[in-house]
């Protein structure tokens, strides 16, 4: 009959609509992702010679890009007896925060996650989280993720934001493959800053010695 016809027929423009806007909604989230992988990749072949400075680049601009709420870096370190995991940068509520924390083996979600080397995603933060920025006010984030920022040799530390929105699929997604980036970019970075100070102390030796000579 005419009326199943037309019943049909709405029934296959809506299908039509449907798909066309999971389509843009898909178009959309590729675009956010390149435009980010483009972004980040100028902003970790930037030089530099202060590595807490360094790092706060990364997490600025992550926060920023996902549109989260707070954000740090732990990076570990293995100059005492035994590792720890150092935040070395941290942003939150639109302005960079000094705050020192170090975590001992075993302490938080954070060394969790840089002993499983896994990503963890809390959708459900308890009030009592103990977040980033812990003691400087602010509300209880709604979602917090954690990424280990892993090579194909080791996991050098973590990435820990922070979001009163959801994280979505697809930005976990691109979480987890700049981090790959981000890590590769601090074991270098580590790498180059260490070289240039270790060539600067023998060259004040040098010095000393020949100032000593003459």
């Amino acid at each position: 009959s005419i009326f199943k016809s037309m019943d049909k027929l709405r029934q296959s423009l809506q299908q039509a609509r449907d798909e066309e806007r999971t389509r843009l909604m898909e178009d959309k989230k590729r675009n956010w992702a390149n435009e980010g992988f483009a972004k980040f990749g100028e902003i970790l072949r930037q030089p530099s010679t202060d590595f807490n400075e360094y790092c706060y680049s990364i997490i600025y601009n992550m926060v920023k890009y996902l549109g989260a709420n707070q954000g740090g870096i732990f990076i570990v370190s293995d100059e005492k007896d035994q590792e720890t995991l150092e935040l070395k940068a941290c942003y939150a509520y639109d302005r960079k925060k000094h705050v020192e924390k170090m975590l001992e083996a075993g302490e938080g979600l954070a060394w969790a996650c840089y002993a499983e080397k896994e990503t963890i995603l809390m959708t459900n933060v308890p009030k009592d989280y103990p977040h980033i920025t812990s003691g400087l006010g602010g509300q209880t984030p709604g979602c917090v993720i954690i990424v280990p920022l892993k090579t194909d040799k080791e996991v050098c530390g973590v990435i820990e934001i922070a979001s009163f929105d959801n994280i979505e699929k697809h930005q976990v997604l691109f979480i987890e493959k700049i981090a790959e980036s981000i890590a590769s970019s601090i074991c270098n970075a580590r790498v180059n800053i260490r070289t240039a100070y270790l060539l600067e102390q023998s060259k004040q030796q040098a010095e000393e010695m020949r100032a000593q000579e003459e």
